[in-house]
């Protein structure tokens, strides 16, 4: 049966080698193998400028003050406990205390965030 397939599709690679079909219209044809890594590191590219767009870092940014923001209603509620005048909603919490970062690593990601916020601003002025 895979001695069948083989047969089938070198007839098919060599008609359309003769006809100028496809991928043999090139005169140095792309393997199709080649031609999909090519493909595939180009939408790696694309995604790596994407994220260190404007736009991209500062979607990061976004999220990482609503980590912090996240991380200060924690330390609020441990202070000042559950019978203080403040709201019931500043102590929830969107991430379970297990998952939550620790309190400096999101401080640390908003530095660098900003650092690469102003790289991209400048960027796209020019």
């Amino acid at each position: 049966l895979a001695a069948d397939w083989r047969t089938a599709y070198r007839t098919a690679q060599s008609e359309a080698k003769s006809k100028g079909v496809g991928l043999w219209i090139a005169v140095r044809p792309v393997p199709p193998w080649s031609w999909r890594k090519q493909q595939r590191e180009a939408a790696q590219l694309e995604e790596e400028i994407r994220g260190e767009s404007l736009e991209g870092v500062t979607k990061e940014l976004k999220s990482n003050f609503y980590i912090l923001e996240d991380n200060w209603r924690y330390v609020k509620k441990r202070l000042f406990g559950e019978g203080s005048d403040l709201d019931e909603e500043d102590f929830e919490s969107t991430h379970p205390p297990k998952e939550r970062p620790s309190f400096w690593e999101p401080a640390a990601q908003i530095g660098e965030g900003c650092s690469r916020w102003l790289k991209a601003f400048f960027s796209s002025l020019f």
